[in-house]
C-alpha cells in the first residue's frame, strides 16, 4: 500500500478511536451513579416476573432501616436499587398495588434508582408516598417515574429532598408530578413534565430549584409540558426563583394563567412586583447616553413590596407567566427597585447607540426574605426610552440627551416574538450561571449569566478532540517524509 494511502488509512483508525473515547468520556461524565461507594446495590433481577420484582422493592420499603446499608461518606442509611429491565407495574401483575409508601425514623434514609412505569388498572394513588415527621431526612434520588397521574407525595413536618430525578405523566395529563404537603421540603435538579401540575404545593418553605443564582446551572428543575408548571394553592414562604419553566399550557384556558399559578392569599399574600413604566412612551426599558450618545446605563424600575430579589427570564410567548431560560438577577430595595443591567456581553450584542435588550419580552419574579411572586404582566424590553442622566452640577444638560426628566418605561405592545438564543435545552432553556451583583445606594447591579461553565470533563474532551486533528496529521506527515528520507538515505550511498 503506497504511504499516502496508508497514512489516510491511519488516520482514519485513529480518528474514530479518539472520537469513540470522547462519547464515553461524555457520557460517562453525565451519568449519576446509583449508589454511594460504600453501599451495595439490592438488585432486582430481570429474569423474575413482575410480581416478584415489586414485592422485593415493597419489601426493602417496608423495613427501609433493617434493609439499607449505612453509608459512611453520606453519614445515612442508604437504600438503593439497581432494576434491570424495564419493570411496568399493573393491576394484573400486582393485585392490590397501592404506592410504594416511605416512611422516616430520626436517622437520615436515601432511597435511589427507583425506574419504574406505572401500567394499566391502578388505583388513581401516588405512586411514591413519603411520609416524614421525625428528625431525620429522608432522600429521594436518581428517580425515574414515567406514565404516572400522581407521581410523588410528600406528607409530614421532617426533611424531605426529592434531586436529580425524572417524573413524566401519562397521555390524560390530569394528575400531580409532585404534591407537596410536607414542611420545608426541597425539589431540585429535577426534570418534571407532562402532568395537570408539574408541582403542586400546599405547604410552608417549600424550596424548588436553586437558592440563589449560585446554584442555578445544577439544581434549576426543568417544569415543562404540564398544564400548570408550579401551582401554590395555599401556605407561605415557598420559593421557586430559580427553575426553567415553560411551555405549560392547559388546553382551551390562555396561557397566562399555566406557567406559574399563585391563588388568591397563597404564599402569605406577597405582593406581586409592579413595573413602574414611563408615562409618555410606556415603555419599561430605561437607558442612559454618555456624551457621545453611547448607552452606559439600562435599568427597569419596579415597585416592590419590601427589599429582596428580582429574577428576570426571557418567555416564551408575549402574554405568558413562563421563564424559558435565567436572563438577570438584581438585589433591589423597597426604596426604588431599580434593577440596573450593565454588562459588556450585553452591550456586545447591540448597538451602541440602541436602547434595547437582545430578548423582548421578559417575566419577572419577585423574592422576599421568605416567598416568591410573580409580575402579574410580561416585560416588553425590544425597545426602550432614552433619559437624562441625573443633573449633578448647575450646568445645563447636554443638548443631545432627551428632556424627559429622570422618568422612563415599559415597552408597547407590538413589541416582536422571542427569538431564543443558543443557550436551549429541549425547550430553549438556558442554562447560564453566574453570582449575584450587589447594590449600592438602593442601586441593583446584576451580571448576565453565562451561557456555561468550562468544567474539567469539559477541557479534558476538548484537548482530546485537539488531538484527534494533530496526532493523524503528524503520522501522515511522517509516512509522507519516509520515502523521501529512504531516497536520500540510498543517494548517500551511492556516492559514497
Amino acid at each position: 500500500m503506497p504511504a499516502n494511502e496508508w497514512g489516510h488509512y491511519m488516520m482514519r483508525i485513529i480518528r474514530v478511536i479518539l472520537i469513540a473515547v470522547v462519547f464515553l468520556t461524555s457520557s460517562y461524565t453525565s451519568v449519576l451513579l446509583a449508589c454511594s461507594p460504600d453501599v451495595t446495590p439490592i438488585v432486582i433481577e430481570n429474569s423474575s416476573d413482575t410480581s416478584n420484582k415489586v414485592s422485593a422493592i415493597l419489601a426493602a420499603l417496608a423495613s427501609p432501616y433493617e434493609e439499607a446499608y449505612f453509608s459512611e461518606s453520606r453519614n445515612a442509611y442508604e437504600l438503593c436499587f439497581d432494576i434491570i429491565g424495564d419493570l411496568v407495574v399493573d393491576s394484573e401483575d400486582s393485585p392490590g398495588f397501592s404506592g410504594f409508601n416511605i416512611a422516616a425514623a430520626n436517622d437520615d434514609l436515601v432511597i435511589s434508582g427507583l425506574k419504574v412505569q406505572r401500567g394499566v388498572g391502578l388505583p388513581d394513588v401516588p405512586f411514591i408516598s413519603i411520609t416524614n415527621n421525625s428528625f431525620g431526612k429522608v432522600t429521594l434520588e436518581d428517580v425515574e417515574l414515567s406514565n404516572v397521574v400522581d407521581g410523588i407525595a410528600t406528607v409530614g413536618s421532617g426533611p424531605i429532598e426529592i434531586k436529580d430525578s425524572i417524573i413524566t405523566g401519562d397521555e390524560s395529563k390530569s394528575g400531580k408530578c409532585i404534591s407537596i404537603a410536607s414542611e420545608g421540603a426541597i425539589v431540585k435538579s429535577s426534570v418534571i413534565s407532562s402532568c395537570g401540575e408539574g408541582v403542586h404545593i400546599a405547604a410552608n418553605n417549600a424550596l424548588l430549584g436553586a437558592q440563589d443564582r449560585a446554584g442555578y446551572n445544577a439544581e434549576k428543575n426543568i417544569i415543562t409540558g404540564n398544564g400548570i408548571g408550579i401551582h401554590v394553592v395555599s401556605g407561605s414562604g415557598n420559593k421557586f426563583a430559580f427553575n426553567n419553566v415553560y411551555n405549560n399550557q392547559i388546553v382551551g384556558l390562555p396561557v397566562t394563567a399555566t406557567g406559574i399559578a399563585i391563588d388568591d392569599g397563597a404564599n402569605g399574600a406577597i405582593a406581586a412586583p409592579v413595573v413602574i413604566k414611563d408615562d409618555e412612551s410606556g415603555w419599561s426599558l430605561r437607558c442612559e447616553t454618555n456624551d457621545d450618545g453611547m448607552i452606559v446605563k439600562r435599568e427597569i424600575w419596579f415597585q416592590v413590596p419590601s427589599a429582596g430579589r428580582i429574577t428576570l427570564y426571557i418567555s416564551d410567548h408575549l402574554d405568558s407567566k413562563q421563564a424559558v431560560s435565567l436572563y438577570e438577577v438584581c438585589e433591589v430595595s423597597s426604596v426604588d427597585g431599580k434593577c440596573l443591567i450593565e454588562n459588556p456581553a450585553i452591550d456586545g450584542q447591540l448597538p451602541e447607540k440602541s436602547c434595547m435588550l437582545p430578548g423582548n419580552y421578559l417575566t419577572a419574579m419577585f423574592s422576599a426574605t421568605s416567598s416568591s411572586q410573580l409580575l402579574l404582566e410580561p416585560i416588553d424590553v425590544g425597545i426602550g426610552v432614552i433619559v437624562a442622566p441625573p443633573v449633578t452640577t448647575p450646568s445645563p444638560v447636554p443638548s443631545h440627551l432627551s428632556s424627559g426628566g429622570d422618568q422612563g418605561g415599559i415597552i408597547d405592545d407590538g413589541g416582536s416574538s422571542l427569538d431564543d438564543d443558543d443557550m436551549s435545552d429541549s425547550g430553549g432553556n438556558s442554562m447560564g450561571g453566574d453570582s449575584i451583583g450587589s447594590g449600592m445606594g438602593g442601586m441593583a447591579k446584576c451580571t448576565l449569566t453565562e451561557n456555561s461553565q468550562l468544567h474539567a470533563a469539559d477541557l479534558a474532551i476538548m484537548i482530546i478532540l485537539l488531538l484527534s486533528t494533530i496526532v493523524p496529521m503528524a503520522v501522515v506527515n511522517s509516512m509522507q517524509r519516509a520515502p523521501s528520507r529512504v531516497a536520500r538515505k540510498r543517494d548517500r550511498s551511492i556516492v559514497q
